[in-house]
């Protein structure tokens, strides 16, 4: 059964991969497949499988990064699972490039907001503000 099993969730991991991804939508803009990490067409290969790979041009690689961060988000909202987040993190470096700010860059501007702004670590939830309530700054 164990063989089996396995045998089976092998077959339906081929299947996943070899079906092709349909054309999408993403802030008005229709994209064919999905952005992977670098390694993945060899990690396919060592399957013994070969993947259709094309090179994002670069109008459309923002549109793939934006794609690629809401799947990745949605992937972590409904699992849960921390490696997500990790994912996450891999796409917010991959949509910082796009400005031309590398990773040590985006973790110093990170660290500068959290000393400027704090955290979430207090887990606040600002409700609104007090009727008659006058601003003195800026938020």
């Amino acid at each position: 059964r164990r063989e089996r099993a396995g045998a089976e969730t092998q077959t339906l991991r081929c299947a996943i991969i070899l079906l092709p991804y349909a054309a999408m939508t993403t802030r008005g803009t229709d994209l064919r497949g999905k952005l992977v990490r670098d390694r993945i067409p060899e990690i396919i290969r060592q399957d013994g499988l070969t993947p259709i790979i094309e090179t994002a041009s670069p109008e459309d690689y923002a549109h793939y990064v934006h794609a690629k961060l809401e799947e990745e988000l949605q992937e972590y909202l409904n699992s849960g699972d921390v490696t997500e987040v990790a994912d996450i993190l891999e796409v917010c470096f991959a949509a910082a490039a796009l400005h031309g700010v590398d990773q040590d860059e985006l973790l110093a501007i990170a660290r500068r907001k959290r000393q400027q702004r704090g955290g979430f670590t207090h887990r606040l939830v600002w409700m609104g503000n007090l009727p008659g309530s006058e601003p003195t700054t800026a938020p």
